[in-house]
C-alpha cells in the first residue's frame, strides 16, 4: 500500500461497482479530494464528465470480464471545473481463489502533451492552409502576367507585323527586302515564343470557357508538341459546377501531373479523363509508362518524385479533396483527384 501511496501517477482502486477502494496521493493531489471524503463514493459520478461515464464503465466491466488490460485515454473532472485528460492502465484484482474483486487504474496526466499535440496539428494545419493560399495567388498572378502579355505585348508584336507586312508591299531593294524578311522571321518567332508563354502561365479558356474546355485544350497542346506521346482526352460531359479557385488549382495540378508524364513516364499515350461521380469532380491522368513503387509516397516527401505528390495532395485537401496514386514497375501509372463539385 505504501508503494500506492508514493507513486507520482494517479492511482484509483475501484470495487466491480466502480466504488472507491483506494485513492492516492497524486490523486488528492489532482482531483482536489482527500482520501477519506471519497472512500466508498461512486468514482463515475464524482471525477468522469458525464459524456464519457459509459465509455469508462464499459472499459472496467471488459477488464473485470477478462478481456486484456489496454490503455485508454479519458478526461477526468476536478473540483474547480476543469477538464483534465488521464492515460490510464487498468488491471483487475483477484482474490486468492482467482475472482475479480475490483481494479487498479494508474493514470498519467496527459494534458499539456495533449495540448502541445493538438497545437502541433493545428500549426500544420495552417501552415498547408498558407501554402495552398500562396500557390493560389501565385497562380492568380501567372494568370495576371499572362493577361498582360496577351493584351500587351501580344498585340504590339501582331501591330508591328501589319505594320511590317505593308513595308514589305512597297518597292524596295533585294538588300532591303531581305533583312525586312529576316526580321519578320524573328518577329514571328517572338509572337509564336509569346503564344506558348501565355499558355503555359495560364490559360485563357479556362478564363472564357470553363475548365473542362481548358483540361481539353490542354490536352490537345501536350499532343501537338510531343510528338513521340499520344494525348487523349475524355469526357462524360456531364455539369461538373466548381469554383474558380477550385478551378485554377486543379488546372495547375492537371498540367503538373501532365508534364510528369512527358518528362518521367517514358509513355506511349497519355489521358486525361474528366467525369462527376456522386457530386465529386474526378480527373483521371493514365499512362501506360514504366511506373513506379508508390510505397515511397507513404513515407516522408523524397527528392524522387515523392515531394510532387505530397504537394499534391496537400492542396487538394485545403479544396476539401483527396488524390489517389496507382502504380508499380513495368505497369504505368493512374493518377485521381477527387474534388467535390460546388453548389449549381
Amino acid at each position: 500500500m505504501s508503494l500506492i501511496e508514493a507513486g507520482p501517477s494517479v492511482i484509483v482502486c475501484l470495487s466491480p461497482d466502480c466504488r472507491i477502494l483506494e485513492f492516492n496521493r497524486a490523486a488528492v493531489r489532482l482531483y482536489g479530494r482527500q482520501r477519506a471524503s471519497v472512500l466508498g463514493q461512486d468514482y463515475i459520478q464524482l471525477f468522469v464528465p458525464k459524456a464519457h461515464q459509459k465509455l469508462v464503465v464499459d472499459n472496467i466491466k471488459r477488464i473485470l470480464d477478462g478481456f486484456p488490460t489496454r490503455s485508454f485515454e479519458n478526461p477526468v473532472r476536478t473540483p474547480d471545473g476543469e477538464q483534465r485528460v488521464l492515460l490510464w492502465s487498468i488491471s483487475r484484482i483477484l482474490d486468492v481463489a482467482g475472482v475479480p474483486t475490483g481494479v487498479i487504474a494508474v493514470g498519467q496526466d496527459i494534458t499539456e502533451r495533449q495540448q502541445a499535440d493538438e497545437a502541433l496539428i493545428e500549426q500544420q494545419r495552417q501552415l498547408r492552409t498558407l501554402a495552398s493560399e500562396l500557390a493560389l495567388a501565385g497562380q492568380r498572378e501567372r494568370r495576371r502576367v499572362a493577361i498582360g502579355l496577351h493584351d500587351q505585348v501580344g498585340q504590339a508584336l501582331a501591330m508591328a507585323k501589319l505594320k511590317l507586312r505593308a513595308v514589305l508591299d512597297s518597292d524596295l531593294s533585294a538588300n532591303t527586302r531581305r533583312s525586312l524578311m529576316e526580321s519578320q522571321a524573328l518577329l514571328d518567332q517572338s509572337i509564336q515564343a509569346t503564344r506558348s508563354l501565355t499558355f503555359q502561365l495560364s490559360s485563357a479558356v479556362l478564363r472564357e470557357l470553363g475548365l473542362e474546355a481548358a483540361l481539353q485544350q490542354l490536352v490537345e497542346w501536350f499532343d501537338a508538341e510531343h510528338k513521340d506521346t499520344r494525348f487523349v482526352f475524355e469526357t462524360d460531359n456531364q455539369a461538373k459546377p466548381v469554383s474558380e479557385e477550385k478551378d485554377l488549382m486543379i488546372y495547375d495540378i492537371a498540367r503538373e501531373l501532365l508534364f510528369n508524364a512527358t518528362k518521367y513516364a517514358q509513355a506511349r499515350t497519355v489521358s486525361l479523363t474528366v467525369e462527376c461521380v456522386n457530386d465529386h469532380l474526378h480527373i483521371l491522368i493514365q499512362d501506360d509508362g514504366v511506373g513506379f513503387d508508390t510505397t515511397r509516397l507513404k513515407d516522408a516527401p523524397s527528392a524522387e518524385g515523392g515531394v510532387g505528390y505530397f504537394s499534391i495532395r496537400e492542396r487538394l485537401n485545403y479544396l476539401g479533396g483527396e488524390l489517389d496514386v496507382e502504380s508499380s514497375i513495368g505497369h504505368g501509372t493512374r493518377t485521381t483527384l477527387i474534388v467535390p463539385c460546388d453548389e449549381p
